[in-house]
């Protein structure tokens, strides 16, 4: 598969980008603050995003044998 030793990392940026979106963008552009954007991950949800991310990762380190960037061992 041509995304060896990619995976990992593309995994960890799509579980932040929810994340990065509640805390930082309504800080740098206030429009983004609309209650609208803010459902896509109700604060809730939050701990249950985090436990799930640890979680992949955990899945992802255990599937994997590449250190990133590389695509053989």
């Amino acid at each position: 598969m041509r995304l060896k030793g990619y995976r990992t990392l593309i995994f960890n940026i799509t579980a932040a980008l929810p994340v990065i979106a509640l805390e930082l963008l309504p800080i740098i552009m206030p429009v983004l603050s609309l209650p609208e954007l803010r459902a896509v991950l109700p604060e809730d949800w939050l701990p249950w995003w985090v436990l799930l991310t640890a979680l992949g990762n955990m899945a992802m380190r255990r599937v994997t044998d590449t250190p990133f960037g590389r695509d053989r061992p």
